[in-house]
């Protein structure tokens, strides 16, 4: 190419259209393939997601090709934090897949929430009724098969050592208290207040102050509120005091509020208060399903806390694998950051010492036989789920690999309860490939 045709790439590089441009000339030029730290990449082949035709596609990052690798590298690390040199160059080959991929790690949240896709089908796996098993768009990427060709790196074997399966029920049904509540309202159901809480005043047996500017409070439909209980059996809250995030679900017009720190308002005139009515140290804004389940949640990053929850029954039926991604966080993250994420953890410059970002999708690998080892049930499910729709990182925890339910320990009891599943689960992690792959988004 003559040195004035370098000029004019790289001026049209610097638009949005012009990087179109640019992508599909290299297209022509090349077969859009890519070798790049024995990582093999294909930044030009749009897959077949069966994504509808209401779906907006999501446009490629301009930055993704106008900085380099090591700048992308360099706004997600921390200077004061020193990484292992296989760490550093991991997260340069998984930097490059991004790239090739279309995508900038280094965005920042606001840049990355105005890319979101703006249009979707209003058709959902499942109708819109009853426990909502299915509730967000068939064209949520939690709900999609990762392709067996899609750009991929591996993870170290071994990169994962602890995990576990957050369950949600009383004490004394195996669970751990730790699990994500869901309360699900019909249109007979009380209208109670939703409202933001003073964190000073939202401590268990106490009773919760709100947030003065009523515009962080909200109403909705709440199940009677006797049957909404700290310690619930799938359908109430969590009885730990750390997180007790709730979805609370209105099936009369099918819109969802989530709440971080719930707890049960009393009878207080002198606060504004009533019993009956719930608060949280964090409300979202009311959100309307059906949608794509990248926004609207308590996690860190920022995206649904229902559309990959493993809910009710789905681990242990015999008859249907688990048909979506599942979620969680980790503890040692990194601060990078790709749809369907679009925040990180205000902690996140403290503890960016990992290869895994937010909204980052791992897969366990397609290619291993999980029929060829005797597990239980739950572990092959959830196993299956890791391999066929992968796992997305959406927070910060105490382990390495945790994974978020909405369902009572006391499910697992037939399989020697949630602490030998997670063994069953580990071993499988801890020993077989485990791989980043990029979002499945339409192109």
């Amino acid at each position: 190419m003559k040195p004035s045709s370098n000029r004019f790439f790289g001026r049209l590089k610097q638009t949005a259209l012009g990087f179109a441009l640019v992508l599909l000339v290299s297209i022509v030029g090349s077969c859009g393939a890519s070798k790049m730290a024995g990582t093999i990449v294909d930044a030009t082949r749009v897959p077949d997601l069966s994504f509808s035709p209401q779906l907006s596609p999501y446009l490629p990052h301009p930055t993704a090709r106008s900085r380099t690798a090591d700048e992308i590298y360099d706004r997600t690390a921390n200077p004061s934090i020193t990484l292992p040199p296989e760490y550093a160059a991991k997260r340069k080959e998984i930097v490059r897949m991004y790239q090739a991929a279309g995508f900038d790690l280094s965005l920042d949240k606001e840049e990355l929430r105005k890319l979101r896709p703006t249009a979707w089908s209003p058709m959902t796996p499942q109708p819109l009724a009853g426990n909502y098993p299915q509730p967000y768009s068939i064209d949520a990427p939690f709900y999609h098969k990762i392709p067996s060709d899609w750009p991929r790196v591996q993870l170290p074997i071994g990169y994962v050592q602890t995990g576990h399966i957050s369950t949600l029920g009383p004490p004394g049904d195996g669970s751990d208290g730790f699990g994500i509540g869901l309360v699900i309202s019909k249109a007979t159901d009380p209208v109670r207040r939703i409202s933001l809480a003073n964190g000073a005043y939202a401590k268990t047996g106490v009773c919760p102050q709100h947030n003065p500017f009523k515009g962080y409070n909200t109403t909705t439909r709440i199940r009677n509120s006797a049957n909404v209980l700290l310690g619930g059996n799938g359908e109430g809250v969590p009885y730990q005091s750390s997180d007790r995030t709730v979805i609370w679900l209105d099936s009369s017009d099918n819109t969802i509020v989530s709440t971080w720190i719930s707890s049960p308002d009393c009878d207080r005139p002198d606060l504004g208060t009533k019993l009956g009515d719930w608060s949280g140290e964090a409300v979202t804004p009311k959100e309307k399903l059906p949608n794509l389940g990248d926004q609207w949640g308590i996690n860190a990053a920022a995206k649904s806390d229902l559309v990959a929850l493993i809910r009710p029954g789905e681990a242990i039926d015999p008859e249907r694998p688990i048909p979506h991604a599942l979620t969680g966080p980790v503890d040692k993250a990194w601060k990078a950051i790709v749809y369907p994420a679009n925040n990180v953890d205000n902690s996140i410059d403290q503890n960016n010492r990992g290869l895994l970002g937010y909204g980052f999708l791992v897969q366990l690998d397609p290619n291993f036989d999980l029929k060829k080892l005797k597990l239980s049930l739950p572990a092959r499910r959830i196993l299956e789920a890791i391999q066929t729709y992968g796992w997305y990182m959406d927070d910060t925890g105490v382990r390495d690999f945790d994974i978020k339910g909405n369902f009572s320990g006391a499910e697992f009891a037939p399989y020697g309860g949630v602490k030998a599943v997670d063994a069953e689960i580990l071993a499988v992690l801890k020993t077989q490939k485990l791989f980043v792959v990029p979002p499945l988004v339409k192109k």
